[in-house]
């Protein structure tokens, strides 16, 4: 069944880069339900690729740096403390 959800994932990422609109594709790892920080690491180049963070952080990095920014625009940056 994860194998299924995983192609589907593929599928639509590749549908979303193909896109002409705009797109970040946050990357986290496992989530927790910890609390705000501010700090974590970004990284686009693949060298994030397990950890945890919470939901919290993974929403202020859409609101702060994906969506009133364009620093990220059309890459899938991964997230972690």
């Amino acid at each position: 069944m994860i194998r299924r959800a995983l192609d589907d994932k593929e599928v639509m990422e590749v549908d979303i880069k193909k896109s002409d609109r705009d797109w970040v594709l946050v990357q986290p790892p496992i989530l927790t339900g910890g609390r705000l920080t501010g700090k974590y690491r970004v990284a686009i180049d693949g060298s994030i690729r397990h950890g945890f963070i919470s939901r919290q952080d993974v929403a202020h990095f859409i609101l702060h740096d994906c969506v009133e920014g364009s620093k990220y625009l059309r890459t899938s940056p991964a997230l972690a403390y």
